[in-house]
This record gives structure tokens, sequence and C-alpha cells, in this order.
């Protein structure tokens, strides 16, 4: 009689809750991420130093974070380390020319980003005689190109200063560093942050100041917090979700969040320094930008030398930076050139799929360059 009631009691169950059915598809679709993660984690793992990452292997590692990201660039050493690492900080380019190699050739010392080298370069072909002076780094905004020309100045007997500016670059004034602005391939030099006050440029100077300074950082909780807290207090792009690492970092699915996340927030950024007209009126880029090129021009003819001036336009800039600039560099009689006519931001002909301008557009800007530093010399 007992064996018949528990066997009725098992055939009586209620059927489960439709709280309870959720539950359990919660559960299931909870697992199967975890697997999925994991699975994809394993398959598309980042390939050992040194060799060069797959299409898919860079996608989900550019949702790491920005502390992830330099745990795996910054080694112990400069040669242990991505040459990612080394690059744009001062005094990275060494065996730098400090005079004239040939005799009454002419000497440039030139501050930029590869965009501007790769004009000295083509400038150095048409002028064999061309002796070429170049510190800068890979995207550098305008702040680190000056930074690096203060640093330099009094170390080379150059006839011509050269600086090359970016449309596309500008907004990085508000940064101090390119592991923030270009979160998904970052290069972690870093910058001065420059404001105007009571007239003056101010420089606000990052606590790391190259590779073995950010080493050193890396290695001590205390000074990396330091950091931090500057960044955090001193960059626009600073942003707490894109730059702390942790556990999730081993997260495929995180890291792709994260990713959409850190590219929202840049987008967000950028659109406060420059939308379709031009650069906003109410940004701080523009009075800025003017304070350093009319600095940069005083203090060079200050030197006994030549400043001249190359305002690059990138796709999507028209003319947005000569007509931020041009102005101050007519007013204060800074010899200037602007690509925006040369090779307008519209002409997709002008430019290879990097950004970077085509070798004929090079030397086409480079022939310019060197008309206007003969006219004015």
């Amino acid at each position: 009689m007992n064996l018949l009631s528990s066997s009725t009691s098992n055939f009586d169950r209620s059927p489960p809750s439709p709280v309870q059915r959720a539950v359990v598809v919660v559960l299931w679709t909870l697992l199967f991420l975890v697997v999925i993660d994991v699975a994809v984690g394993r398959l598309f793992a980042a390939p050992p130093a040194g060799v060069e990452p797959g299409p898919l292997q860079r996608r989900f590692a550019a949702g790491r974070s920005v502390e992830g990201k330099l745990a795996r660039m910054v080694r112990e050493t400069d040669e242990s380390s991505a040459p990612m690492a080394a690059a744009g900080w001062y005094g990275s380019r060494r065996d730098q020319p400090t005079r004239a190699e040939h005799p009454g050739g002419l000497f440039v010392a030139a501050y930029g980003m590869s965009t501007s080298f790769r004009v000295c370069y083509a400038m150095q072909e048409l002028e064999p005689t061309l002796t070429l002076r170049l510190v800068g780094g890979p995207n550098a905004p305008l702040s680190h190109s000056y930074d690096g020309y203060l640093k330099d100045r009094t170390r080379h007997d150059a006839d011509v200063v050269l600086l090359g500016v970016s449309a596309w670059a500008l907004a990085g004034l508000e940064s101090m560093t390119q592991m923030l602005i270009h979160f998904d391939a970052p290069a972690p030099y870093t910058y001065p942050v420059y404001r105007i006050s009571d007239g003056e440029l101010v420089a606000t100077t990052p606590l790391v100041q190259s590779l073995e300074e950010l080493r050193r950082a890396m290695g001590d909780p205390e000074r990396w917090e330091a950091f931090r807290r500057q960044l955090a207090e001193h960059d626009a792009y600073y942003d707490e979700l894109v730059f702390r690492g942790g556990p999730l970092d081993e997260s495929t699915l995180v890291r792709l969040l994260r990713r959409g996340w850190g590219q929202r927030q840049k987008r967000r950024q950028l659109a406060q320094v420059h939308d379709a007209n031009g650069y906003r009126s109410d940004s701080t880029v523009g009075p800025v930008a003017r304070a350093i090129i009319r600095s940069f021009a005083e203090t060079v003819r200050a030197d006994g030398r030549l400043p001249i001036v190359i305002l690059f336009h990138e796709k999507g800039f028209d003319d947005h930076l000569y007509t931020l600039l041009a102005p101050t560099l007519r007013e204060h009689e800074i010899p200037f050139l602007s690509t925006h006519e040369l090779a307008p931001a519209s002409d997709h002909d002008s430019f290879m799929p990097d950004g970077h301008f085509t070798a004929e557009v090079d030397k086409r800007i480079a022939r310019e360059v060197l008309a206007v530093i003969s006219s004015a010399h």
C-alpha cells in the first residue's frame, strides 16, 4: 500500500514553473557561452613573441585592456619587448646626425609623424646632399612633435627646422599617450598635455617619459597607480573600463565587448574636437595648436634657423587644418605648406590603404617644400 502511494506521488509531480524553466535556460546558456569563450580563446590565442598574429587573432586581442596589452608588449629588456613598445620615445631614433654631412648641403631637422618623414625622404631623393635629422613617433600629435623639438633643440646645427602637423592626429593634443587614444593598437610613448593659462602655454609633463621608466612603473604598484591617476586627470581619452586589466582579459567575449565600448568612447571624444564642418570652436585644440605653432617659430628663429610647417590633411579632413592654422601662420609670417590643394583629402587615389600618401604624392609635396625653403632661406 505504501509502495503504491509512493509510486503515485512520483507521477503526480507538478511540471516546472516558468521561473524554473527560465533559470534552467539561463544556466545552460551561460554554460555554452563559457565553453564557446574558452574554445575561441584557445583557437585564436596570441602567437608566441616574434610571430605575426593573424587577422582574427588581432581582432580578439584588440579588446584586451591597456594594462593587458602593455604586459604583453613591455618585457624585461628592449630586445625582448615588442617593436612598437620602443617607438615614439624621445631618443629612440639613435645615431642621428648633428651637422650637415655634405659640404654646402642643406641640413633639415624634422619633427612629426611617419607622413612627414616620408616627405623628408622624398626631399632627400630630390636633393641627395640633404642631411636629415628625424624625431617623432607613429601617429604623433602636435604636442609630441613640439616636445621632441624642445628636447632636441640644442643637440644639432640644422639650417631648417620642419614641423609636421597631422589633421587626423591633432585631437591627440587632449591626450598624454598613444596607449589611450589608439587603444586598439597602442604605442605606449608619452608626451605633455598643453593648456593655455593666463595667455601662456603650460605643460603637464607625464610621470613616465621613457620605455625604461614605463617598465619600472609597471613593476611598482605605487608608481603605476600614480601614473594611472595622472592619466585619469589629464587625458581626455582615459576610461577605467578600457584601461584596467585583470582576469577578465582572458575572456574573448569580454574583449569583444570592451573593444566596442572603447571605440564608442573614442568616437564620442573625437566628436567634441572635430565634425564634418571642421574643428569645433568650443574645443581647446585650436587655441593650443596656435600657441604651439607661434612658440615653435619664435624659438627656431631665436636660434638663427628657418622654421617650416607642413599641414597634412588626411581623408575626411578637407581643408580643416588649413582653415584652423593658416591665419596664425600668415600673421606671424611663418613659411608653410598645406597638402589640401596638392593632394585633396577627398581624392582617394592620393592615399595608400594604410592612410599614407602614395610615393608620387610624397614626391610632389617634397618638391613644394624644397621650393618654400629655397624662397625663404
